[in-house]
């Protein structure tokens, strides 16, 4: 999911790219003025500073307040009152962002800074500091904000709430700068000082940005605990934009759990909040949730036309982050549905935003994978894999999990013949993707699902090549007999003999060994299956049930398709018995209750005596049978699919077909496919697989495969 660092930003900047919004300077105000007369010799000076202040703080419209600056201006002209000039810029700052398009506030904040360090009002010091980091971070100066506030440190040692809002401010450089862990490590000391201050506005974003630094980092968990802490205090704290902020973070988390429903349904709501603030941030971020949670769902044309809608509603004004992250969207989505005629434009149209970007942003980065995408799109392998290895050097604010990195560079390989390479890639992938799960989860699928059968087929092997060394002594003893006794005919009968056997037994072992690779192949999907099944549904109701306004209606329907989903996973992981049903009648009864009510199936099976098959060629077709109308269910689209199995004297043949489009087909055999060729070789049956326009078709073949045939082989 490619984060809008907007995001972060937008929740406090309410009009421009600039400074903090009025009510985070609210307290930050107060504390300045407080303090302001008492000291003073020229009260005139400082009663008109504090109207400003206040046109600051009421979004004075009125010629008010740029007539008390120009007051202000003449009466210190020549002044050496450090106090008062060093309020007078932070002031005209004020002015400036409110007003203009902000290209002197960093000008009157350097002069802000310069004069209030010459005096020991702590809190005026304070104030700049703040409103000075707060500027550097939203124009993504993050050297320049880390720089601000190790130089307000040693004055914030008596100020709590400066100290909690500066503190807010690391967390958000850093997570800029794609430092997750640290914003995480301060993050949380940081909400708890926010929190004992009741700084209520700095403690929502906090818990926002420390929410994105957990997502980021795959602590789903903990990310949506702070989301959920600030949405219920956000809620009846009125504040839209905020409000706006949290909900397009719950967005973003829902999409990654692929939840896109609800991720939808928090996108709209993000963009009602951030239309009724008018945050220019928050509401194209909101729209950019909403293609999300549309691509995630497959309405790829939906979400390009609302995208392309907003990028020319923002052409002239638009973030250069937010534009960005609008073309990863559109490139992405373009490709998904072949069309490649603005593509090269858009990504065009992106280097150019990110030539002024950080390039380890997340802005940035997301473009990168979306410039891979179009390279593997187009076959261009060695400019695509050269991408995917530079994009492996970033260590801190990695774009693609690196699971998906490695499965991409293993496709690059392979379109350039170099299969090893990618079957080793293919492999290292899986390993990184089941470590980035549960990974006690997944242990105990594995130990549950597939250590019995994996043990008991090792011992089988284990037993075979004992009773083949059994064989070979006693035929050497044999053979040493005949031998003496002169009886060639019967030594070559016997060597004969001893080699049909020998070939047997390899082929059992064989036979076993891929029974085995089959297993673990199976193990590795339904582990999959419960991991993106039953535990994001399981995720998603928790969520539901902590949100301040729960939809019982939707937590029921939930729990109803997740019950669904563990009843399919259950019956696909239950071995058939063929000693009570035969194949047919086990393969029809797997068809009745096949949980897919979009597509329409049928089974035709044909023939006697299904008895006569042997339990484990019966088991592998079953096996066979079950994986692919798996796979065809899952990834083909189709809307009907038809099974025939057919027995005669002579041979047993089972034809799968349905309407679907075959899915890269130009790439290698995934697991899927590599178990179903191991299951039919393991039986001795020919399989061929025809993908065409529109239909696909898989059929294996089988002659040997009664215990006469299997005698009358040996």
């Amino acid at each position: 999911m490619k984060e809008d660092i907007m995001q972060i930003l937008g929740k406090y900047c309410r009009k421009h790219a600039g400074l903090a919004a009025k009510a985070m300077l609210a307290v930050t105000a107060a504390m300045a003025t407080a303090g302001c007369s008492d000291n003073s010799n020229d009260k005139e000076i400082w009663r008109l500073l504090k109207e400003c202040d206040t046109y600051y703080n009421l979004s004075d419209t009125t010629e008010r307040w740029p007539a008390a600056l120009a007051k202000l201006d003449k009466m210190l002209e020549g002044s050496n009152d450090h106090r008062a000039l060093g309020e007078y810029n932070y002031q005209k700052s004020c002015y400036d962002v409110t007003f203009t398009d902000g290209e002197k506030v960093p000008m009157y904040l350097e002069k802000s800074r310069y004069h209030y360090l010459k005096t020991d009002d702590n809190d005026g010091i304070c104030k700049v500091f703040l409103s000075s980091t707060q500027y550097a971070n939203s124009i993504m100066e993050n050297d320049s904000a880390m720089a601000y506030i190790a130089q307000a440190m040693p004055y914030m040692a008596h100020n709590d709430s400066m100290r909690g809002q500066l503190l807010g401010e690391y967390i958000v450089g850093h997570i800029m700068k794609g430092d997750m862990r640290t914003a995480v490590e301060k993050g949380y000391s940081t909400c708890k000082l926010l929190e004992q201050n009741r700084d209520t506005l700095p403690y929502l974003i906090a818990n926002g940005n420390l929410g994105i630094a957990y997502r980021r980092l795959g602590m789903t968990d903990s990310a949506m605990v702070c989301y959920t802490r600030a949405l219920n205090l956000a809620l009846p704290f009125g504040d839209n934009a905020t409000t706006a902020y949290i909900y397009n973070n719950l967005s973003v988390l829902y999409c990654e759990i692929k939840r896109f429903d609800e991720a939808l349904d928090y996108a709209e709501k993000a963009l009602a909040y951030a239309s009724n603030s008018e945050d220019y941030n928050e509401k194209y971020s909101a729209i950019a949730n909403k293609a999300s949670a549309l691509g995630g769902k497959g309405e790829y044309a939906e979400a390009v036309r609302i995208l392309s809608e907003a990028y020319k509603d923002m052409a002239e004004e638009g973030a250069a982050v937010v534009k960005t992250k609008f073309i990863s969207y559109i490139t992405d989505y373009s490709l998904k549905m072949n069309r490649t005629d603005s593509v090269e434009y858009y990504i065009r149209e992106g280097e150019k935003l990110a030539e002024n970007l950080p390039q380890n942003s997340t802005s940035v980065l997301g473009l990168d994978v979306s410039k891979i995408n179009y390279l593997m799109f187009n076959k261009d392998y060695a400019a695509a894999l050269k991408e995917l290895e530079d994009l492996g050097k970033i260590t801190s604010n990695t774009p693609m999990p690196i699971h998906k990195r490695l499965e991409a560079m293993a496709d690059c390989n392979a379109g350039l013949g170099n299969y090893s390479k990618a079957y080793e890639l293919t492999k290292l992938a899986a390993a990184k993707s089941d470590s980035i799960r549960n990974e006690a989860a997944e242990n105990k699928l594995a130990e549950f699902t597939a250590r019995y059968e994996t043990k008991e087929k090792e011992l089988e092997i284990a037993q075979l090549k004992k009773e083949k060394a059994i064989h070979d002594v006693h035929m050497a003893r044999l053979t040493g007999t005949l031998i003496a006794l002169a009886l060639g005919v019967v030594i070559v009968a016997i060597f004969m003999l001893y080699r049909r056997k020998t070939e047997k037994q390899k082929k059992e072992i064989l036979r076993a060994r891929n029974y085995i690779a089959g297993m673990e192949s199976e193990r590795a999907r339904f582990a999959r299956e419960l991991h993106d099944g039953a535990c994001n549904d399981l995720l998603a109701i928790g969520m539901e049930i902590n949100m301040p306004d729960p939809s019982k209606e939707r937590i029921a329907s939930q729990i109803r398709e997740l019950r669904t989903s563990l009843r399919l996973i259950s019956h696909e992981l239950m071995p058939p018995s063929f000693r009570v049903a035969n194949l047919n009648e086990i393969l029809e009864d797997y068809l009745q209750h096949l949980s897919a009510p979009e597509i329409k199936t049928n089974c035709t099976c044909s023939g006697n005596g299904w008895e006569q098959i042997r339990k484990e060629v019966a088991y592998e077709m079953y096996r066979i049978a079950q994986e692919t109308i798996s796979n065809m269910v899952k990834h083909s689209h189709a809307s009907n699919l038809e099974v025939t199995l057919t027995k005669t004297e002579e041979n047993l043949s089972l034809v799968i077909k349905c309407d679907g489009q075959w899915q890269d087909n130009n790439k290698p055999e995934g697991i899927g496919l590599r178990t179903i060729r191991e299951r039919a070789l393991s039986i001795g049956g020919d399989l061929q697989i025809s993908p065409s326009d529109g239909n696909i078709t898989i059929s294996i073949s089988v002659k040997d495969f009664t215990e006469a045939a299997d005698s009358r082989k040996q």
